[in-house]
């Protein structure tokens, strides 16, 4: 015959033990949110005080000079408890850090995301530590695709970070030191693409300096400064580090004057059926009026122009009428222009090359 047991809570295996007011009494109401409050808190978990009749306590002013992300250790000494720390108005991207929750961060495009992540981490980068690799040239601008994956390279005898979505180095080199726009300490450029030349495609490499030898600034980035130069770059590949032919090929496809991703992945379409020196980069074209525009691509000798026509042109409609007013002119001025979409670039890229391979014949 089995024995009865004696009826009461069920609690996981592994939390706390039972209060025994809830085991050995039959509590009033009041009682019983006092002793719930104290269970709660046992666990580690937030509770509203008894006294406040179950309710909701009010949230805990966040202090005025709490940064953007800061560790838990530095979130307690501005004067946020546990419960505080807890609450979920914060995310806690990496282990030991906080930053107010937004939801607006869904709509981050995908560098905007890393740099995120970079600046979230920031706080438990140690003396010495750089953002390096991939993420460094995510963090200079460079419109590479890669995972979101966080690369940090520690100077010995430091050993290298372990945490989850980040991935740790360690060098006894000298490492170069810049700031981003986002003022975080980030390997230089070009000691980034010796460091990236192993994880990344030739392609991806081309793009990075394509990016990085064209001067990219604004009046809101003169942190950059002036833009390298191919031979400065050059200088890294002759060390014999893992990905550095790679690295050279890449150099060698590189060309000053891309202005954006796609604009480099349609040249190097061209220079895969060695076509690419028939043309100028971002070359400007003039007629008895005066400046028509500057073009991607552009062969005077065959008066043809190859365009990319990006996600702007469509969206955008003033900038969409711009654009056809100077396509109207150029055709007038006896130019032939050859128009290729994101579609066109990334899954027919044979098809483009025998459009411009016939344009370039006839």
């Amino acid at each position: 015959m089995q024995s009865r047991r004696r009826a009461g809570p069920v609690l996981a295996r592994g939390s706390a033990r039972c209060p025994a007011a809830i085991r050995h009494q039959s509590p009033g109401a009041s009682d019983t949110r006092r002793v719930i409050h104290t269970f709660r808190l046992r666990l580690g978990l937030a509770a509203p005080p008894p006294e406040h009749g179950g309710m909701p306590r009010p949230l805990t002013p966040l202090p005025e000079d709490l940064p953007f992300a800061f560790t838990t250790a530095e979130g307690r000494e501005l004067g946020l408890g546990t419960p505080a720390l807890r609450h979920r108005r914060f995310e806690r991207p990496f282990r030991g850090t906080r930053v107010l929750a937004d939801a607006e961060r869904a709509e981050l495009s995908r560098s905007q995301h890393i740099e995120f992540l970079a600046r979230c981490y920031a706080p438990k980068l140690r003396q010495g530590e750089v953002f390096s690799h991939v993420t460094a040239l995510v963090l200079l601008g460079c419109p590479v695709r890669s995972s979101p994956v966080l690369h940090v390279t520690s100077p010995r005898p430091l050993t290298p970070p372990r945490a989850l979505g980040v991935r740790g180095h360690s060098t006894s080199s000298t490492l170069d030191v810049v700031e981003g726009s986002s003022r975080l300490p980030i390997s230089a450029p070009a000691q980034a693409l010796q460091q990236a030349a192993a994880l990344l495609s030739v392609r991806e490499l081309v793009v990075a300096i394509d990016f990085l030898i064209t001067d990219q600034r604004t009046n809101h980035d003169t942190h950059l400064g002036a833009p390298p130069r191919i031979a400065e770059l050059s200088e890294v590949a002759r060390t014999p580090t893992r990905g550095v032919r790679n690295l050279r090929r890449a150099l060698g496809l590189a060309r000053v004057g891309s202005g954006s991703r796609m604009e480099t992945l349609l040249r190097l379409i061209l220079a895969d059926v060695h076509l690419d020196h028939h043309f100028m980069l971002q070359q400007d074209i003039f007629d008895e009026h005066g400046w028509i525009g500057r073009f991607d691509l552009v062969c005077e000798s065959r008066r043809l122009i190859v365009e990319y026509d990006g996600e702007q042109h469509r969206t955008h409609r003033a900038q969409y009428v711009r654009d056809e007013y100077r396509l109207d002119r150029v055709r007038e001025a006896g130019y032939r222009v050859l128009r290729f979409r994101a579609d066109d670039v990334l899954r027919a890229p044979l098809a483009v090359a025998r459009r411009v391979a016939e344009a370039i014949r006839t």
